[in-house]
């Protein structure tokens, strides 16, 4: 059965996962908490990267940015018991890499060799032309979030549908309708968005 999510409200507090949005970013996921709510931005600090420091022992805060609430979603469910069991050379997985959760195809599952006692992948990552090989704890799947239900890219292929959603129709509910701002990014980013564009 497809996992369901509620429909979830967006406040402070909430975990979520943001949907990388700038270069060397694309098709990832990096979890985040929401700090505050804006119009159709939340501020949030994100878990796994931080703000540049001078100093060589402190990686400095978590990273703080302004982000589109159609450009996040809630933590995804668990990993399903037999998903690595499942597996096929060329499907669309997640792989845990630098803090978060990124896109990747299935080329080879490798064998428990002496020194290794569980199976390993090497998985692909197209937009770098880049290969990774890892143990099966550093995968999940690939999860959609579309109108507040959660569908897994190997639950679409099952069903022989070739497209998959975009990410972007979710399903928040906002805990009231705060004031109309503009809205800055971190100056590390330079990026800004006002607070009228479309969700």
């Amino acid at each position: 059965a497809t996992p369901r999510a509620a429909r979830v409200l967006m406040e402070p507090g909430v975990q979520v996962e943001l949907w990388g949005r700038e270069e060397g970013f694309e098709l990832s996921w990096y979890a985040a908490e929401v700090l505050k709510v804006a119009d159709k931005y939340a501020f949030v600090a994100i878990e796994q990267l931080f703000e540049e420091t001078t100093s060589k022992n402190d990686k400095g805060k978590r990273l703080r940015e302004w982000w589109p609430l159609k450009l996040m979603r809630p933590l995804p469910p668990p990993t399903p018991a037999d998903f690595l069991s499942s597996l096929r050379v060329g499907d669309l997985i997640s792989l845990q890499y630098e803090g978060g959760w990124w896109d990747v195809s299935l080329a080879e599952v490798l064998p428990p060799d002496a020194a290794d006692a569980e199976a390993r992948y090497r998985v692909d990552y197209s937009l770098m032309n880049l290969s990774h090989v890892v143990e099966g704890s550093r995968l999940r799947p690939v999860w959609y979030w579309v109108s507040g239900a959660w569908i897994s890219w190997h639950e679409l292929s099952s069903a022989h549908i070739s497209e998959t959603p975009a990410h972007g129709k979710h399903a928040w509910a906002l805990a009231r309708a705060p004031p109309a701002v503009k809205l800055q990014s971190s100056a590390s980013r330079g990026q800004s968005y006002a607070s009228t564009s479309d969700a």
